[in-house]
C-alpha cells in the first residue's frame, strides 16, 4: 500500500512551526491506537480568546433556561469543524487542512480577515494517524474509523466525539476521496438520498445543507479555469446526491462522521474530492470557502435555525415528528447481574452530550416501579435528537436502500433493560457526571490459548477486527493466524481453540478476487487441502473450531467439510435485532431463554438432525424487533447456533461481535470457548 509518512512528518513540522503564529493554536484532544498525537489546529481572530472553551461556554449560553436573543448574537463567532484523513488511504484531506491553514494566515488583510470575523474554524488534519501512515483506510485496530461513531470503541473515535461535544459546530466537512459519480459532475458534497435518520431535524438540516452545496458548487464552476487538467476545467458541476442520485448515499445510520454531527446540531457534511491528483486540493479548498462564503451571507437567518435546533430540543417540541415519536423519557434500573452495563451505558450518554439525572426517591411510572438510585435519560433537553438516537429500539423493515448497517439500539446491544414512558416522571432528580459512577469491571485473564483467522485487509478492512476487540475485552490473549499459514500442520500446535469470523473469501484461490487482493487468499487448490488437513488435525488432537457469521459457516461446509447442515443466508446487507430462543446449553450461560440476537448478513442452518441445536430464532410474532431483513419470515424458527455431535465444531449465526459493538453477545463467545 501506498505509505503517506512524509505527509505525516510534513503536517508535524508545520504544527511545530507555526505555534508562535497569533490566530493559530495547537491542542493534542486524543491519542491514536499506536500513541500518535491527534492534534487539533484552532484558527480564529485570537485562538486564545474564541478557541475551543469559547465554542464550549457559547453553547452553555445559548441553550440555557433563557438563551440570549438571535439579534444579540449576530456577532456570534461561528465554530466550523474539519475533519480529515479519517480513511488513511485518503490524504487528500489533510493536504487541504494544510492549504486552508496557509490560506488563512497568508490572507490576513484579504478575504481571510474577513473568515475570521465570523468563524473560528477547528481542525483536524490526521483523524486517523496511523492508518494515514501506513496507507490503510482502517486504524491501527483494523477498524474503519468512519463506521464507529454510534459505538466509539477507537480512541481515534472518542477524541473527535469528544470534540464535537465540546465544540458543536454550525458545521462540519469531514473530508474524503475519492468519489465521482458522473462524468461532468464531478466529486460529491452532501446532503445525502434517503433514507433520511429519523430523528434529524430535517427541515432545518436541509433547508442550509442543499443551497451551502450549491454555492460550494458555484464557486468550483466560477474557480474552474484555475485548474490543471481538463477534466476538473471542463466540469459541469459536482454530484450532489440529494440532488443528482435516486438512492444508495443515505446518512440513515449515524455511524459516519457528519451524519452523527447532525445529531449535535450541526450542518454534517462529507465532501469527497474527485481523485488523487494534485488538482483535487484546490477543489476542496474552494468549496470550503463557498460554503463559508454562503454561511456570512445568511448569518443572521442560519444562527437562528441553529438555535431553534437546541430549543426544539429543549422544549420537547418536534413539529416535524410524530407524536410519542420521542419518549418523555428513559429509565435504566439497574440489578447485581447488570449494574456495570447500566454504568457503562450511562458513562457513554455522557460522554456523548447527553444529560443524565438519577431518581433521589422511589417513584412509579405509568404502574411500574422505579427504586431509588435509578438513571433517567430526558428527552426534554438540547440534544434530546441524540439521546433517543442511541437508546430507541429502531424501526421495523425502513424502507430504502442502506449503505449501512440501519440497527444500533445501545440498551439492547449492550444488555440493558430501558423503560420508556409518554408520562412526565415526577420523583425528585439530580444530574450526574461521569465522576458519579463507579469504576467499570476488571477484565478476566484466561488460559485457553485463542486463534482467529486473520484478514490482512481484503475489501480494504479488516474483517476480524471486531472479532479480535471482543475476544481483548473479554481477557484473551490472541493469535492471528493468516490462511495460508494453515497449509503448515504445526501452525496450531500452541492453540486451543481457533475463531473464524470474516469473509468467507480468505479461503478462495486467488484467481477468484482482484489482484489487489489476492496476497489475502490462498494461492490454489493444493493449499485448500492443506488446509483442510490441518484443521481436520487440529480437531482431532482436541482442539475446538468455531465459526460466527454467513462467511464462514459457509467455508465451513464447503471446503472444509466439518457440517452436513445445510448453510442458508439473507441478502448482504440484511440486519437486524431479533428476538432468539435460546436453549438450556452451557453456551448460553447468562441469557434468558427469550433474548436478542443480532444478524448482519444472516445465516441460518436447516437439515440439522446430526447437530445439537444450541439457539433458534423466534417464532413468534414480534420476533423481529427493528431492522431490514427482507426474507426474516423464511429463517423463522430456524437454528441459529449448533454444536457438531462428531467433533468440537460450533456455528454461530449472529454476529456476535460485529465491530466490536453488541457486548450483550460476547458472552456467548465465551461460553461457546469453555463449553
Amino acid at each position: 500500500m501506498v505509505q503517506h509518512i512524509s505527509l505525516v512528518q510534513k503536517i508535524k513540522r508545520m504544527l511545530k512551526n507555526d505555534l508562535k503564529n497569533p490566530h493559530m493554536l495547537i491542542e493534542t484532544i486524543g491519542k491514536s491506537v499506536l500513541g500518535e498525537d491527534i492534534e487539533c489546529i484552532v484558527i480564529s481572530e485570537d485562538p486564545m480568546k474564541y478557541g475551543i472553551s469559547y465554542c464550549e461556554k457559547q453553547y452553555k449560553e445559548i441553550t440555557s433556561k433563557h438563551p440570549p436573543s438571535t439579534s444579540t448574537n449576530k456577532d456570534m463567532k461561528l465554530p466550523i469543524l474539519i475533519n480529515a484523513s479519517i480513511h488513511g488511504t485518503e490524504p487528500v484531506g489533510a493536504k487541504v487542512v494544510l492549504e486552508l491553514v496557509n490560506y488563512l494566515m497568508e490572507n490576513e488583510s484579504g478575504d481571510a480577515k474577513e473568515l475570521l470575523k465570523h468563524f473560528i474554524f477547528i481542525c483536524v488534519p490526521m483523524a486517523n494517524p496511523d492508518g494515514l501512515k501506513k496507507g490503510t483506510r482502517y486504524n491501527e485496530n483494523g477498524f474503519d474509523l468512519n463506521r464507529d461513531f454510534i459505538f466509539q470503541t477507537q480512541p481515534e473515535t472518542k477524541a473527535i466525539v469528544n470534540l464535537i461535544k465540546t465544540c458543536n459546530p454550525v458545521v462540519l466537512f469531514d473530508l474524503h476521496g475519492y468519489v465521482s459519480k458522473f462524468k461532468d459532475k464531478i466529486g460529491l458534497i452532501e446532503p445525502c438520498t434517503q433514507p433520511h435518520n429519523p430523528h434529524y431535524e430535517y427541515d432545518l438540516y436541509i433547508k442550509w445543507a442543499l443551497p451551502m452545496a450549491e454555492k460550494m458548487e458555484n464557486n468550483l464552476l466560477f474557480s474552474r479555469n484555475n485548474f490543471f487538467s481538463n477534466r476538473y476545467k471542463n466540469m459541469k458541476g459536482v454530484c450532489i446526491p440529494f440532488r443528482d442520485l435516486s438512492s444508495g448515499w443515505d446518512d440513515y445510520a449515524p455511524f459516519c462522521t457528519s451524519s452523527y454531527a447532525i445529531l449535535h446540531g450541526a450542518i454534517g457534511c462529507t465532501i469527497e474530492a474527485p481523485s488523487s491528483g494534485n488538482d483535487s486540493i484546490p477543489w476542496m479548498l474552494e468549496a470550503i470557502l463557498g460554503a463559508c462564503q454562503f454561511l456570512m451571507d445568511n448569518k443572521q437567518e442560519f444562527l437562528s435555525d441553529y438555535l431553534l435546533f437546541f430549543q426544539r430540543g429543549i422544549h420537547l417540541n418536534h413539529p416535524i415528528h410524530p407524536n410519542n415519536f420521542f419518549p418523555t423519557c428513559y429509565i435504566f434500573t439497574e440489578t447485581n447481574n447488570t449494574s456495570y452495563k447500566v454504568y457503562r451505558l450511562v458513562n457513554h450518554l455522557i460522554n456523548n452530550g447527553v444529560k443524565v439525572d438519577i431518581t433521589l426517591e422511589d417513584t412509579t411510572v405509568e404502574e411500574r416501579f422505579v427504586p431509588k438510585g435509578s438513571f433517567v435519560a430526558r428527552m426534554g433537553q438540547a440534544k434530546s435528537v441524540l439521546a433517543n438516537t442511541l437508546l430507541w429500539e429502531g424501526e421495523k423493515e425502513p424502507k430504502g436502500k442502506f449503505s449501512d448497517i440501519c440497527v444500533w439500539s445501545l440498551p439492547l446491544l449492550w444488555g440493558v433493560h430501558s423503560i420508556t414512558t409518554s408520562t412526565p416522571l415526577l420523583a425528585e432528580t439530580k444530574e450526574i457526571s461521569n465522576k458519579d459512577l463507579p469504576a467499570q469491571e476488571n477484565k478476566t485473564s484466561h488460559d485457553k490459548r485463542i486463534g482467529i483467522i486473520y484478514d490482512g485487509g481484503l475489501y480494504r478492512k479488516q474483517s476480524h477486527a471486531g472479532l479480535k476487540s471482543c475476544l481483548n475485552k473479554l481477557g484473551f490473549t490472541v493469535k492471528e493466524v493468516h490462511p495460508r499459514s494453515l497449509i503448515n500442520k504445526q501452525s496450531l500446535e500452541d492453540i486451543d481453540v481457533l475463531i473464524y469470523n470474516g469473509f468467507e473469501h480468505l479461503f478462495y484461490t486467488k484467481e477468484r478476487v482482484k489482484p489487489i487482493y489476492q496476497k489475502h487468499v490462498l494461492e490454489s487448490k493444493q493449499q485448500q487441502k492443506r488446509c483442510v488437513k490441518t484443521l481436520d488435525y487440529f480437531l482431532s488432537k482436541g482442539g475446538k473450531f468455531i465459526a460466527i457469521g454467513a462467511g464462514p459457516a459457509k467455508i465451513t461446509k464447503s471446503i472444509f467439510h466439518l457440517t452436513n447442515c445445510t448453510i442458508n443466508t439473507g441478502k448482504r446487507n440484511n440486519n437486524a435485532i431479533i428476538h432468539v430462543d435460546y436453549l438450556d446449553h452451557p453456551i448460553n450461560m447468562g441469557y434468558s431463554s427469550k433474548d436478542i440476537g443480532f444478524v448482519y448478513r444472516p445465516v441460518w442452518f436447516s437439515n440439522t438432525d446430526g447437530v445439537e441445536v444450541i439457539a433458534r430464532i423466534s417464532s413468534d410474532q414480534d420476533a423481529l424487533i427493528a431492522g431490514n431483513w427482507s426474507d426474516f419470515e423464511n429463517a423463522k424458527g430456524y437454528p441459529v447456533i449448533i454444536k457438531e455431535k462428531s467433533r468440537d465444531v460450533v456455528l454461530i449465526g449472529l454476529e456476535i461481535c460485529h465491530r466490536g459493538q453488541p457486548e450483550h453477545l460476547f458472552n456467548i463467545l465465551l461460553n461457546a470457548i469453555y463449553s
